[in-house]
């Protein structure tokens, strides 16, 4: 008897184990975005990790999902975000899906007691989101004053500096 995605996930984080498994059971790819979608600790988060590094770019498999992927986001752990986050950014959206997309990342970049990681992934999705619709930009300008860069990184506050200089570009 195979031993079920949520037991490996349970056990491992090794990539091979994983991309073995999907890759003998395809048809387990469903059942890691369900996985994924709920709030199981550490699968769901290792759920979310193996999907975005097993997809496509714009996956049929997760657009079905997006609207319910988008409603959830806010209720995750910064991890659990992140990943999803990253798996989004993958995916081509509707205008709505992009309207949700906005108002998740600015929420998630405005708690300045979330990661940094998680932030950081936030706020290059919402730069992302303002060259496609530039009317945004002044949403943009109040998010960087200190207080919202004070506990981040160097290294993310270097990348918020370049992110905002392609801009301006």
């Amino acid at each position: 008897m195979k031993e079920s995605l949520f037991e490996i996930l349970t056990r491992t984080l090794k990539k091979q184990v994983l991309f073995d498994y999907l890759t003998t059971y395809p048809d387990e790819f469903e059942n890691a975005v369900n996985i994924a979608m709920g709030n199981d600790k550490p699968q769901s988060w290792r759920a979310a990790w193996l999907i975005f590094h097993c997809m496509k770019e714009n996956d049929s498999r997760i657009k079905k999902h997006l609207s319910k992927i988008l409603k959830l986001l806010i209720s995750l752990e910064d991890g659990h975000q992140r990943e999803w986050l990253k798996i989004i950014e993958r995916m081509k959206l509707t205008e709505d899906q992009t309207s949700r997309l906005f108002d998740a990342c600015l929420t998630i970049w405005e708690d300045i007691t979330k990661s940094p990681s998680v932030r950081g992934t936030a706020f290059r999705l919402l730069m992302t989101i303002v060259k496609k619709y530039p009317e945004l930009r002044e949403e943009i300008d109040h998010l960087t004053q200190s207080h919202y860069t004070e506990n981040l990184s160097p290294g993310i506050k270097n990348s918020l500096v370049k992110m905002l200089a392609k801009l301006s570009d």
